[in-house]
């Protein structure tokens, strides 16, 4: 078998950022994230499908603390500008807020 047959796999470092998490960061941190381009408010989040519902993390080639760093990229659905944000950033907000349950018990 040679490289290209091998399956793809995620990087062991890698962090995993809920598809969910990520919508309550921006709805909170960017709420009014209009497109610079075009001026429209409508943004694609890429994800795994298939019930994963994790967000597709694009590592950058450098490091911060010894760890490897991530970015998210967003798609304007309307003109395709990409918008990065940087993943340990978004993290740290998810950790600081936690998703509540419904009833309003933290997750």
């Amino acid at each position: 078998m040679n490289s290209s047959d091998q399956p793809i796999t995620a990087l062991s470092d890698a962090p995993v950022l809920n598809f969910e998490d990520a919508v309550r960061f921006f709805q909170n941190i960017t709420p009014d994230g209009k497109c610079f381009a075009c001026g429209t408010d409508k943004w694609e989040i890429p994800f795994f499908g298939a019930g994963l519902q994790r967000c597709v993390l694009i590592p950058t080639g450098m490091s911060q603390g010894g760890k490897s760093t991530y970015s998210l990229n967003l798609v304007c659905t309307h003109c395709g500008l990409s918008r990065t944000h940087d993943v340990g950033t978004i993290l740290s907000w998810v950790e600081k807020n936690p998703a509540e349950k419904p009833g309003g018990v933290e997750q």
